[in-house]
C-alpha cells in the first residue's frame, strides 16, 4: 500500500468515526482537518466534496429544501456542516498545482459560492455557527479570487463569473455588517471589513506590510472586468463602517466588551498596516472613547475598565512599530491621556534604556576617542536603543501586558545587529532631521504653488484681474458715499416721547424709520462689498487686505455682523417706541400697508439673505437677530394677547420674526439635508499638504470625518429659537421624503420633541405619518421614535390610533389586490386564444402556458401584497411589544381576510413572536381569546412559541393551551406542539385527539408525526415525555382503538418514521416488546392484530411472536369477544400461512367452521394441511372437504347467478415477481376485512348518470406511503390486476377498458363519460390466459395495456379501470379510478407473454397489504425508453435494512397551512379550469353492450 493510500484510509476511518458518534466528535473531526491540510491533495480529490455534502444537508434541512428526515437532528448535523465549511475554506483558500488551478479549481470554487450565497440568503433561519463559518470562509477567499484574476492570464469567462459572484456577496456582507444585531456574527463581518479596508488601499511608501501582499497598488488600471476605483472606494467604505460600528449612547444594539474590543484591534491593526490613515483613525477613536467615558448610562464600569484596558494595550503595541516614527507624536498625546500603568512602565523601561546607552557611549568615547562614525542607516524611532549582547531590539518586543499579534509584527522581529563601534544617534540629532524634513515639505509645496500659477491660462487671469478690479470700484464707491454721509447729515437727536404731541411723535418715528433705512443702504453695500471680496482668489490676496473706510471703520467681519445687529436692534426699537406712542395715547397703532413699515422690513432683507446664503458660518449671529427681534415682540405684547401663530397683519414685528424664523429655519434644512446627502458618497481621494505630505500622511477632508453624525444644526436652532411654531417642523418632513437624509430628519425629530415640548404633538405627527413610508429604513426609524412615547405618553391612545388606522388601510390594500388578483388568474384560464389550438396536443401546449403565467403571475403579486402589508403593519407590531393587547386588533381582522391575505399575515407576525418564546406569558391572554375565525393564526403562535424542538415549551403556555382546548372545544392541532411540556399521563390523555385528526391527507400526517417526534424527545435535564414503547402502548389504548381505521392509519405513521441516517427511529425490539405486553393485558383490540400485520410485512418480523399472540387469542376464546377482533384474527391466520395453519388443531369444528365462511380462501389451504394428517386425525374435518366441493361448483356452475364484485388491487403489476408498484384511489388493502363492501362500486340497471368514482373512497387523490401512486412514463406497458371472484368465462369473456383523458386538469364526472373518454386499452376479464389459477375463484387476474404516448412527462392523468359485467338483463358496470403519475423515466416492469407469467403459482395477497421498504428501494431504478428496450425484471425478495421513502413534510410557513391545505402557488392553475372545454377526444371506440 502506497504511502498516499495509507493517509487516504487513515482519513476516511477518521471521519467515519466521527460522524457515526452521536453526537459527531468534534476532536476527530479537527484532527481530519489537520491531516487533510498536510496533505492537500485530498481536498482536491475526495474531501471537498463531503465536506461540500455535509454544509449542504444541514443548510437545505434547515431551509427547507433537502431531507427532511433530518429536520429534527440538526444539532447532529451541525459539528460536520461546520468541518464541512472549515474543508472548503482550506481547498479555496490555497492555490493548487497549475493544472488543478485552470481546471479543477473554478469548478470547486463555484460550488462553494453557491452554497454560500444560499447560506446567507437565509440567514434567520440558518443556525449561527454554519452562518460565521460561511462568513469567514468567504473573508479568506477574496483576496485569494483577485489574486488569481490578476495573476492568471487566461480568457477563460469561468473567472469573470467567479469574481463577479464574489463580489455580489462581498455586498451583502457588507449590508449584513450594517444592520445584524448578533455580536458574534458582527465579529467576523469585522474581520471581513478590515480585510477589505486593507486589501483596497495603497500600500505607503513607508508602509508597514510587505509589497507582495495583496494591495490598491498591484490591481491593474485597466483590466477585463476588475474595476480598480470601484475596489477603492470599496475600502474607503470598509475603513469608514469599521468606526461606525463602534456603539455609541444613540446605538447601543451591539454594546458587547468581545465585540467592541474586536473593533479597536481591527482599526489599530489597520492603522499598523496603513500608516497613512493612522491620524484620522486616531482621533475619531479617541473622540468615540472621550464620549463614551463620559457617559454614564453607556456601559457598565467594569466594560469600560476592559475597553480601556485594550485600547491602550492596542496603540502601545502600535506605538512600537518601527514604521510609525512619523505618527510617535500623535501617539504619545494619545497615550499620556489614555494613562495607564502599561504606558507608564514602558517609559521607565525606555528612560532607562536611554541612560544605558548614554553611559554606553561615555565609554566609547573614553576608549576611542578617535573613532570615525560607522556608514549604516539608523532607525527614525527617537526612543530605539542599539541591541547589545544578544539582546533583542526593545523597538520590536510586544508592549507590557500585550497580547503577541502575529499581524502587527515586522519582518524583521529581532532587529538589525549594531555593528561594534557604531555611534547611534542622539536624540538632538533626530530633532533636528524633523525640522529639515518639515522645511524640505514647505520648499517642495512653495515651488508646486509657483509653477501652477505660472501655468494658468491668460484667460483665467484676465478673468482674476477683471475680479479685482470691480473689487477696488466698490471700495471707492463707498469710501465716497461714506464721506459725503458724514458731510451732509446733521445729527439727530431723539427727544423725550412723553412731553411730545401725538403728531410729532409720528413725525419722529417716521424720521428715524426713514433713517434706519437710508443707514441700511450703506450695510447693504458693505455686505455686497464683501461677497466680492470672497469671490476674489486668495492670490491676490486680497481676503487678508483689511481696507480701512472714511469713517475709520475696517472691512473686518466682525465690524459687519456688529453692523447687521445695530441695524436689526434700530428696527426693533422703532417698533418699541412706536408701540409706546400709541400705548401713551391709547390708539390702537396703524399698520397698514401705505406706512413706512414695509420700508422698514425691506432696510434688514440684506441681512436676512446673508444668513440664508451660508446658515452654518453666520448660525450665531442668526440667533443675536432672532432673539433682538423677539425681544420686541415680548415687549410690544408683554402678555402675548396677540395669537403668536397669527399676526395681525404682515407689519408687525411678531410678522417679521416669524418670516425670519421660518426662512433661517429652511435654509439650515437644506444646509443639513446637503451634508448628510454628501455625505453618503464619500470621495476616495485624499489630498495632501504642507509637513503631512512630506510624511506620508493623507489629510481626510473634514466632511468625510464627520459624514456618519447626523448633523446637529436644525436639533440646535429647535433647542436655542426663541420661539417656534410647531408648523415650522414641516421642513423637517423633506428629510424624511429622500433615503439619503432620512437618518438626519427622524433622529432630529426624536430628540426635538423631547427637548422642546411645545412641538411635541406637531413632530409625533410626522414621525406617525412617516412610520408607514415604503422606505423600510425611514420606516423603522420613526417608529422606534414614535415606540419611545408609548404607553407612558399622554399621546398613547393617539398612537394606537394611528397604528390601528394605517393597519386598516394595508388590510383594505392587501384584500383589493387579493381580488383582482384571483381576477386576473380567472380571466388568463377563460381567455380564448386565437387562433384556437389545432389539436389536442396543442391544447395542452396552451393550457401548460396558462398555467405557468398564472403561477408567474400568483407569486409576484402575493410578494406585493405582503410587502404592502408590512408597511401598514410594523407600526402596530413595534407597539405590540410594550402592549400585547394590540394583537387583538390583528386578530379581529385576520378572521375577515383572504387566505391570501391571512397567509401573509402569518408570516409577517413571525419575528414579534419569535422574539416572544421566552417570555410567552406576555400574549397568553390574546391568544387564548382570539376570535373565532382566526383559529389558523392562533395555531401558528403556538407554533413559533414552540419552534426550538431542544426547549421544553413553558408550562404557562401549555396549562394555557389545554384550558383553552378543553373551553373551546377546539381541535387536536392546537396540542401538537406543546406535547413536549406535558406530562406523561396528561400526553396520553390527550393522544385520541390527535389522532383523530387523520384524514387520509399528508398534511395530517405530518401533524402526527410531529406529535410523536415531539412526545419522544429527550431535553435537557429532562427526558421525553414517552419512551417508544410506551407510544405505541398508547396506540392501542382503547379509546385509540376506537378510531377505527384513524387508530390502524396512526400505526402507520408510527412506523415509518425514521432518524437521520435512515433507519427506523421506532425499533423492532420496541415493536417486539410492545405486542408481548399487550398480549398480556385484560382487553385486546383488533387494532393489536393490525400492528402486528405491520410488524411482520414492513419490517419482515419474524412469525413466531405474531403467532404466539394468536396462541393467546385462541386460549382466550376470540370468538367469543368482539366481532371485530375476530375478524382481524381471521385475517392474520390467513396472511401469516403457514406458521399458522399448526393452530388448526386447538380451535374447535365450530369456529373453524365460522372462519372459512368468513374467508373461503383459508378452506383451500386448511384442507391441504388437513390432507397431510393421518386418516384418524382427519375424520373430524370431513365437513371441511364438502366445503371446499361446495364452494367450487358454485364457483364454476353458477357463475351468472353469483353476485359480482370487484376492483383493482394494483395499478401497476409486477408478474414476474408478483409485487404491487402502485394502488388506486383510497385503496384500503386486504388487510381490511370489510374491503368487500367498501371498495366494490356498481352500476345497477345500466344509469345515464352516477359518479364516476366511489364518492366515499375515491372522490379525491386520497394517497398514502403505503398505497402510493404508481409511476409510469409515456409509451410503457404495464399490467393491472384484481381478483376472479368465480367469473371465469372463456367463451365469451367479460371485457375490461381503461378510460382516460389526454388533458391533465380533467376528472371524470359521471357514467355517461365512458361513453366520450379516450380507451387506452381493453383486456378479458377472466380467462384461463388472465388467471394464475382458473379452478380458483379467488385467483388473481392480469392483463396489460400501453400508457398512452401522447401524455405529457410532468402531469398526474386520471385512469378509470371500468368493467362491463353485464350478467344482468338490466346492466351492470363496476369501476375503480385511479391515478398516473408521468414522468420521463420509470421503473419498467419485463414483459413476457401472458401464457408464460399465467403459468406461475398463484401469489398471495401480500402486494396488496401494501408496498414495503425493498419495493421502494427497488423504485429509485429508473429506466427511460427512449433509451432501449425495457430491462429484465428486478427481485424483490432480499429485503434491505428498511428505509423510508416517506420523507416527512417539513411545517414550512405554518402548521395550520398544512392542516388546512390551502391553496398553494400549484394548485393556483388547476382551479379555474372548471370553467375552460375539455380537450375533444380523437377516436372514441364503442362500448360493449
Amino acid at each position: 500500500m502506497s504511502e498516499k493510500e495509507k493517509v487516504l484510509k487513515k482519513a476516511d476511518g477518521l471521519y467515519s468515526e466521527a460522524v457515526h458518534e452521536t453526537p459527531p466528535n468534534r476532536t476527530k473531526l479537527d484532527h481530519l482537518v489537520d491531516l487533510l491540510c498536510d496533505h492537500p491533495q485530498l481536498l482536491y480529490e475526495k474531501f471537498f466534496d463531503k465536506g461540500h455534502e455535509a454544509a449542504s444537508i444541514v443548510v437545505d434541512v434547515w431551509h427547507g429544501t433537502g431531507d427532511m428526515n433530518a429536520d429534527d437532528n440538526l444539532s447532529i448535523l451541525t459539528p460536520p456542516a461546520a468541518w464541512g465549511w472549515t474543508v472548503m475554506e482550506e481547498t479555496v483558500c490555497h492555490a493548487p498545482p497549475r493544472e488543478l488551478m485552470e481546471t479543477k479549481y473554478p469548478e470547486l470554487a463555484q460550488k462553494f459560492l453557491k452554497l454560500a450565497e444560499h447560506t446567507l440568503e437565509h440567514v434567520e433561519s440558518t443556525p449561527g455557527l454554519i452562518v460565521r463559518r460561511s462568513v469567514q470562509a468567504l473573508t479568506r477567499f477574496w483576496p485569494e479570487i483577485i489574486n488569481a484574476c490578476i495573476s492568471l492570464k487566461t480568457t477563460n469567462p469561468v473567472w469573470k463569473q467567479l469574481y463577479e459572484k464574489m463580489l455580489e456577496l462581498a455586498q451583502v456582507l457588507m449590508q449584513m455588517s450594517e444592520r445584524s444585531d448578533d455580536p458574534a456574527l458582527q465579529m467576523h463581518l469585522v474581520k471581513f471589513l478590515e480585510t477589505e479596508a486593507t486589501v483596497f488601499t495603497p500600500v505607503p511608501e513607508l508602509g508597514a506590510s510587505p509589497r507582495s501582499t495583496l494591495n490598491l497598488d498591484m490591481l491593474p488600471t485597466a483590466h477585463p472586468y476588475i474595476d480598480k476605483n470601484a475596489l477603492a472606494k470599496r475600502g474607503e467604505r470598509a475603513r469608514q463602517q469599521l468606526v461606525r460600528l463602534l456603539p455609541s449612547s444613540d446605538h447601543m444594539r451591539l454594546c458587547n466588551t468581545s465585540f467592541i474590543t474586536a473593533i479597536i484591534n481591527s482599526i489599530v491593526y489597520l492603522m499598523n498596516l496603513r500608516p497613512q490613515f493612522c491620524q484620522d483613525l486616531l482621533e475619531r477613536l479617541t473622540n468615540w472613547y472621550a464620549v463614551i467615558n463620559s457617559s454614564e448610562q453607556t456601559m457598565t464600569h467594569l466594560q469600560l475598565v476592559i475597553i480601556s484596558k485594550a485600547l491602550r494595550i492596542a496603540l502601545l503595541h502600535l506605538y512600537t512599530r518601527r514604521y510609525m516614527g512619523a505618527y510617535s507624536e500623535v501617539l504619545e498625546s494619545t497615550l499620556d491621556t489614555l494613562g495607564g500603568p502599561e504606558w507608564i512602565r514602558w517609559q521607565e523601561q525606555q528612560a532607562r534604556e536611554r541612560e544605558r546607552r548614554q553611559r554606553q557611549r561615555a565609554r566609547e568615547r573614553e576608549q576611542a576617542p578617535r573613532l570615525p562614525e560607522a556608514e549604516g542607516a539608523h532607525h527614525s524611532a527617537r526612543w530605539v536603543p542599539a541591541p547589545e549582547d544578544g539582546q533583542e531590539d526593545l523597538a520590536y518586543q510586544p508592549a507590557p501586558g500585550a497580547d503577541t499579534d502575529v499581524g502587527m509584527q515586522s519582518s524583521d522581529s529581532t532587529g538589525a545587529k549594531r555593528a561594534a563601534g557604531t555611534i547611534d544617534v542622539d536624540d538632538d540629532d533626530e530633532e533636528k532631521q524633523m525640522r529639515l524634513l518639515e522645511e524640505s515639505a514647505k520648499r517642495v509645496k512653495l515651488e508646486e504653488d509657483k509653477e501652477k500659477e505660472a501655468s494658468m491660462q491668460p484667460l483665467e487671469e484676465e478673468k482674476r484681474l477683471q475680479r479685482h478690479q470691480r473689487a477696488q470700484a466698490v471700495d471707492r464707491e463707498m469710501e465716497d458715499e461714506m464721506q459725503k454721509a458724514l458731510l451732509s447729515e446733521k445729527q439727530f437727536d431723539l427727544p423725550i416721547m412723553d412731553s411730545m404731541p401725538l403728531e410729532t411723535r409720528q413725525e419722529h418715528v417716521i424720521e428715524a424709520i426713514r433713517r434706519v433705512a437710508a443707514g441700511s443702504e450703506q450695510l447693504r453695500k458693505f455686505i455686497e462689498h464683501k461677497r466680492i471680496l470672497h469671490d476674489v482668489p486668495s492670490s491676490l490676496n486680497l481676503i487678508q487686505h483689511q481696507k480701512v473706510l472714511a469713517n475709520g471703520l475696517s472691512t473686518n467681519s466682525k465690524v459687519l455682523e456688529d453692523s447687521m445687529v445695530m441695524l436689526v436692534r434700530l428696527v426693533s426699537n422703532c417698533y418699541i417706541v412706536f408701540y409706546e406712542a400709541k400705548s401713551a395715547d391709547e390708539a390702537d397703532p396703524d399698520m397698514g400697508p401705505s406706512t413706512q413699515w414695509g420700508e422698514l422690513h425691506a432696510c434688514i432683507d440684506q441681512i436676512l439673505q446673508s444668513i440664508i446664503d451660508s446658515p452654518r458660518t453666520h448660525y450665531e449671529l442668526a440667533m443675536i437677530l432672532l432673539y433682538e427681534l423677539w425681544m420686541s415682540v415680548v415687549i410690544t405684547d408683554p402678555e402675548l394677547k396677540r395669537a403668536p401663530d397669527k399676526p395681525e397683519n404682515k407689519y408687525t414685528v411678531l410678522a417679521l420674526y416669524l418670516q425670519w424664523c421660518e426662512s433661517i429655519f429652511d435654509a439650515i434644512v437644506k444646509s443639513s439635508m446637503e451634508l448628510a446627502a454628501a455625505s453618503e458618497s464619500v470621495p476616495t481621494s485624499t489630498q495632501t499638504t504642507g509637513a503631512d505630505s512630506a510624511n506620508g500622511a493623507a489629510v481626510v477632508p473634514q466632511q468625510q470625518q464627520q459624514q456618519q453624525q447626523p448633523d446637529e444644526l436644525i436639533l440646535n436652532f429647535i433647542k436655542d429659537a426663541p420661539y417656534l411654531l410647531p408648523a415650522h417642523l414641516l421642513k423637517i418632513e423633506e428629510c424624511l421624503k429622500s433615503p439619503k437624509t432620512a437618518l438626519l430628519g427622524f433622529t432630529t425629530l426624536e430628540r426635538a420633541i423631547e427637548l422642546r415640548p411645545s412641538i411635541f404633538n406637531a413632530g409625533l405627527d410626522i414621525l406617525l405619518t412617516y412610520s408607514a413610508h415604503p422606505e423600510r429604513a425611514t420606516r423603522v426609524g420613526c417608529i422606534r421614535a414614535v415606540k419611545k412615547h408609548y404607553p407612558n405618553s399622554l399621546s398613547a391612545q393617539r398612537i394606537v390610533t394611528v397604528a390601528n388606522t394605517s393597519f386598516d388601510i394595508g388590510m383594505k390594500g392587501a384584500s383589493t389586490r387579493a381580488t383582482e388578483l384571483e381576477k386576473k388568474v380567472k380571466d388568463i384560464f377563460e381567455r380564448v386564444d386565437e387562433p384556437a389550438p389545432e389539436n389536442e396536443e396543442k391544447s395542452a401546449e396552451a393550457i401548460e402556458k396558462k398555467k405557468a403565467e398564472a403561477l408567474t403571475l400568483r407569486k409576484q403579486e402575493e410578494q406585493s401584497i405582503e410587502s404592502g402589508l408590512v408597511i401598514h403593519m410594523e407600526l402596530l407590531l413595534a407597539l405590540s411589544t410594550k402592549n400585547v393587547e394590540l394583537l387583538s386588533t390583528v386578530f379581529e381582522a385576520y378572521k375577515k381576510a383572504m387566505p391570501t391575505v391571512q397567509i401573509a399575515v402569518r408570516r409577517i407576525i413571525t419575528p414579534l413572536i419569535k422574539s416572544m418564546v421566552n417570555t410567552p406569558t406576555k400574549i397568553i391572554p390574546v391568544l387564548t381569546n382570539f376570535p373565532t375565525g382566526s383559529e389558523t393564526l392562533a395555531l401558528r403562535i403556538i407554533y413559533l412559541l414552540c419552534v426550538d424542538g431542544a426547549r421544553v415549551p413553558a408550562k404557562e403556555l401549555v396549562q394555557a393551551v389545554l384550558s383553552m382546548c378543553d373551553k373551546r372545544k377546539l381541535d387536536g392541532n392546537f396540542i401538537v406542539f406543546i406535547f413536549g411540556g406535558m406530562d406523561r399521563e396528561e400526553a396520553l390523555r390527550r393522544l385520541p385527539i390527535v389522532v383523530s385528526l387523520l384524514n387520509n391527507s399528508e398534511g395530517s400526517r405530518v401533524m402526527l408525526r410531529e406529535s410523536f417526534a415531539r412526545l419522544t424527545t429527550s431535553y435537557l435535564n429532562r427526558p421525553s415525555v414517552l419512551s417508544p414503547t410506551q407510544l405505541l402502548m398508547g396506540l392501542h389504548d382503547p379509546s385509540v382503538a376506537a378510531l377505527g381505521n384513524k387508530a390502524m392509519e396512526a400505526i402507520s405513521v408510527y412506523e415509518s418514521m425514521t432518524k437521520p441516517d435512515g433507519t427506523h427511529m421506532f425499533s423492532t425490539a420496541v415493536f417486539d416488546t410492545a405486542l408481548k405486553l399487550l398480549s398480556e393485558q385484560e382487553h385486546m383490540t383488533s387494532l393489536m392484530l393490525h400492528t402486528a400485520d405491520v410488524y411482520y410485512r414492513q419490517r419482515n418480523g419474524p412469525v413466531g411472536t405474531v403467532i404466539k399472540l394468536l396462541q393467546k387469542l385462541i386460549e382466550r376464546k376470540v370468538w367469543h369477544q368482539d366481532e371485530s377482533l375476530m375478524k382481524a384474527f381471521v385475517h392474520s391466520f390467513r396472511v401469516m400461512q403457514p406458521g399458522t395453519l399448526a393452530l388448526v388443531k386447538s380451535i374447535p369444528q365450530d369456529v373453524l367452521k365460522r372462519m372459512v365462511e368468513m374467508d373461503k380462501d383459508l378452506a383451500v389451504s386448511i384442507r391441504e394441511y388437513v390432507g397431510k394428517m393421518d386418516e384418524q386425525a382427519r375424520k373430524p374435518y370431513k365437513w371441511l372437504f364438502n366445503f371446499v366441493k361446495t364452494v367450487a361448483a358454485l364457483a364454476i356452475g353458477s357463475a351468472s347467478t353469483v353476485l359480482a364484485h370487484s376492483w383493482v388491487d394494483s395499478t401497476k403489476y409486477d408478474p414476474v415477481n408478483q409485487v404491487s408498484l402502485g394502488y388506486a384511489r383510497g385503496y384500503p388493502g386486504r388487510s381490511n376485512p370489510d374491503i368487500n363492501t367498501e371498495y366494490t362500486y356498481l352500476f345497477s340497471g345500466s344509469p345515464a348518470s352516477k359518479p364516476m368514482c366511489n364518492p366515499k373512497q375515491q372522490a379525491n387523490m386520497n394517497y398514502s406511503p403505503l398505497f402510493p401512486m404508481a409511476t409510469v412514463q409515456p409509451g410503457e406497458t404495464i399490467y393491472t390486476s384484481w381478483e376472479q371472484n368465480g367469473h371465469l368465462n372463456n367463451t365469451n369473456p367479460t371485457k375490461v377498458d381503461i378510460l382516460y383523458y389526454p388533458d391533465p386538469n380533467k376528472q371524470f364526472a359521471d357514467v355517461s363519460e365512458r361513453n366520450t373518454a379516450m380507451v387506452a386499452g381493453t383486456m378479458d376479464f377472466a380467462t384461463d390466459l388472465t388467471c394464475y389459477s382458473p379452478k380458483n375463484p379467488s385467483s388473481v387476474c392480469f392483463g396489460s395495456w400501453t400508457v398512452p404516448k401522447d401524455l405529457k412527462p410532468g402531469n398526474v392523468y386520471h385512469f378509470v379501470w371500468f368493467w362491463y359485467f353485464n350478467q344482468n338483463s338490466a346492466g351492470e358496470w363496476y369501476s375503480t379510478c385511479f391515478d398516473l403519475n408521468v414522468q420521463e423515466s420509470s421503473h419498467v416492469v419485463e414483459v413476457k407473454p401472458m401464457a408464460e407469467l399465467v403459468a406461475m403459482a398463484n401469489p398471495d395477497l401480500s402486494y396488496a397489504l401494501g408496498m414495503t421498504d425493498s419495493i421502494k428501494k427497488e423504485l429509485d431504478k429508473v429506466t427511460n425508453l427512449g433509451e432501449g428496450t425495457q430491462p429484465e425484471g428486478s427481485s424483490y425478495s432480499s429485503e434491505s435494512p428498511a428505509e423510508s421513502s416517506e420523507s416527512p413534510v417539513e411545517i414550512a410557513e405554518s402548521p395550520a397551512e398544512t392542516v388546512e391545505s390551502p391553496t398553494t402557488p400549484s394548485d393556483v392553475a388547476e382551479q379555474p379550469t372548471s370553467s375552460a372545454p375539455a380537450p375533444t377526444p380523437a377516436k372514441c371506440r364503442p362500448r360493449p353492450q
